[in-house]
């Protein structure tokens, strides 16, 4: 197509034009009616040899009988006291096929359509008044407009971005073509470029200014504001308890873990308790057999066999163990070595070894060798006892110690 430039002045003239011919039109379409209507109420297609206007109407120009029917229909809605043959000014912009659509609209809601709404706005509030709306949606205009916003939150956070509009800059923004329609609940919305008309069902049209429009859209928007603010403020109050729980929690296992501190102590006595007595035992054994070599004299190292020596903690060496069943012994020590002074020569069955029965005076070589069978005897003892009874059995070994070197000061006398 030829473009065709054209200065600001050709451009308006051919615009009213264009209304002038769909004016002419409808207007063409409302004479039309009313002959019609003339021709039906006066019966005149008789005077041709027709029975009825449909017939006469298709057999002289190709009308069927619809056509006919809404030629009269538009004469008797839109024309000047709906019998004439001039179309009423508040509808000369409005092209024939809008006419026909709104023919079945009630006549308060004739106001609704402007030019600028389209065929299908005009169906869609014919199909409005037809349908009962949902109700608790939107029952007032407050909540009309805040659904409206709802539905088009891009267009919200458009507007909201641009800030500083006039009401003419914003009105562009929300209905840049002149027309727009919406519904919800209880309401029926058309908006245009001079004002909004807006209808609740069943009851009449009424319009507002695009001033209040947006009045309300900002106390909409204050309120949603307000409401996210509130709700972060909570998500921040219950983010911050979240995480004082795990504190508190954190603080009760520290309160338990003592417990079991105290639980663990009585076992340790119990096992040295237990292994105490068989341990004491198997000395007995041993300290006999040899007492019974020294008084045969011929046997072999006076030193007492570890069968099986118990295993022993490899990170701990005996010299550690043993420190450690001189501190942990305390009361045991006093009271076992209490025990021993107060027993003296008549009870030294009791202890780890059966010494012999003699008041012979001990020699120096006698005695050096009982002194090397002592000290073979706490390294036994130390190989043979685990860790957890060495404590009890190095404090009888102790006891036993200063025993023997009283019976070798009494040899040197």
């Amino acid at each position: 197509m030829e473009y065709v430039q054209m200065t600001l002045d050709e451009w308006a003239r051919m615009k009213q034009s264009i209304e002038d011919d769909l004016r002419s039109l409808s207007e063409g379409f409302v004479r039309v009616g009313y002959k019609l209507r003339q021709v039906r109420d006066q019966e005149l297609y008789k005077h041709d040899g027709y029975d009825t206007i449909a017939e006469w109407a298709r057999a002289e120009y190709g009308l069927n009988a619809s056509t006919v029917s809404r030629f009269i229909a538009i004469n008797q809605k839109y024309s000047v006291d709906g019998n004439s043959d001039r179309l009423r000014p508040e509808f000369g912009k409005l092209g024939q096929s809008k006419l026909a659509e709104m023919l079945t609209l009630p006549d308060s809601d004739l106001q609704m359509v402007e030019p600028a709404m389209s065929r299908e706005g005009i169906r869609e509030l014919k199909q409005f008044n037809k349908q009962a709306p949902d109700r608790g949606v939107a029952d007032d205009l407050y909540e009309l407009i805040e659904q409206f916003w709802k539905d088009n939150l891009d267009l919200k956070e458009e507007l909201i971005k641009a800030g500083g509009l006039d009401v003419d800059e914003a009105k562009e923004m929300v209905n840049p073509s002149g027309n727009r329609t919406y519904r919800k609940g209880l309401y029926f919305m058309a908006m245009y470029e001079g004002n909004i008309q807006i209808k609740k069902f069943g009851g009449v049209p009424d319009s507002i200014d695009w001033g209040e429009f947006f009045r309300i859209s900002r106390l909409i928007f204050d309120e949603q504001a307000e409401e996210d603010a509130r709700k972060a403020e909570q998500e921040a109050r219950k983010a911050e308890q979240d995480v004082q729980k795990p504190q508190e929690t954190a603080q009760k296992p520290q309160e338990t873990a003592q417990k079991p501190q105290e639980s663990v102590q009585k076992p340790d006595e119990s096992v040295q308790k237990e292994p105490e007595e068989t341990e004491h035992e198997e000395a007995k054994g041993g300290e006999l057999e040899e007492a019974e070599t020294a008084d045969d004299g011929s046997g072999p190292d006076p030193a007492v066999e570890d069968p099986e020596p118990a295993a022993v903690d490899p990170g701990e060496s005996i010299g550690q163990v043993f420190e450690a069943g001189r501190e942990g012994s305390g009361e045991e020590q006093e009271d076992e070595g209490q025990g021993a002074e107060a027993d003296g020569e008549d009870d030294q069955d009791d202890g780890w070894m059966n010494l012999p029965e003699t008041e012979e005076v001990i020699a120096p070589a006698q005695q050096n060798g009982l002194e090397a069978s002592i000290h073979i005897i706490l390294e036994n003892l130390q190989k043979a006892v685990n860790v957890k009874a060495y404590k009890s059995a190095l404090s009888s070994a102790e006891n036993l110690v200063d025993q023997l070197k009283k019976l070798v000061e009494g040899g040197d006398q």
